[in-house]
């Protein structure tokens, strides 16, 4: 059996006649309407079907998503108050034989109302494919989070990244 043949008994139409009561079966052989059926059902087959995507999952179960750096591996930035004193620290790790220089600047800023206010920062470079950094500061009530800016330098070319810690009221 060919595949035109299989088309064609695919695309046969059942009719059902009333009045006698019988049914009717009309192959379809003009080649046009076979491929406008083909597509058709074809179309119909991929509307239905779904793609599923997983972004990566953290331990503790929150989706997260990783960029992809040219220089860079990954960053972290994290803030914690306890007594009122605020600890930073951010860490960034480069492809080693990529990352020849870094620069990280912490920010620590404090939320008013809609906007962030730049409350302290400390800037640290490194010529290495690894750079860390703590710091600490007095703070009052509020809440705040640490944004982090890291360039990272591979020969003439650099790129930059921006990252946040997680907003801690305190």
């Amino acid at each position: 059996m060919k595949v035109g043949d299989s088309i064609v008994l695919f695309c046969s139409i059942l009719i059902f006649r009333k009045s006698r009561k019988k049914v009717i079966i009309i192959n379809i052989k003009n080649k046009k309407i076979i491929d406008v059926v083909s597509v058709f059902f074809c179309v119909l087959l991929f509307s239905f079907a779904t793609i599923q995507a997983f972004a990566k999952t953290a331990t503790n179960d929150i989706p997260v998503a990783s960029p992809c750096y040219n220089y860079t591996q990954s960053t972290t930035a994290s803030l914690s108050i306890q007594q009122g004193t605020a600890t930073c620290s951010s860490t960034i790790t480069g492809y080693p034989k990529l990352a020849t220089k870094i620069t990280t600047t912490m920010y620590l800023e404090k939320k008013f109302l809609w906007w962030w206010n730049q409350e302290a920062s400390w800037t640290k470079t490194v010529n290495s494919y690894y750079n860390a950094m703590t710091k600490k500061q007095n703070v009052g009530n509020g809440t705040y989070r640490l944004r982090v800016e890291y360039k990272v330098y591979s020969n003439n070319s650099s790129e930059t990244i921006t990252g946040y810690s997680k907003e801690v009221t305190y």
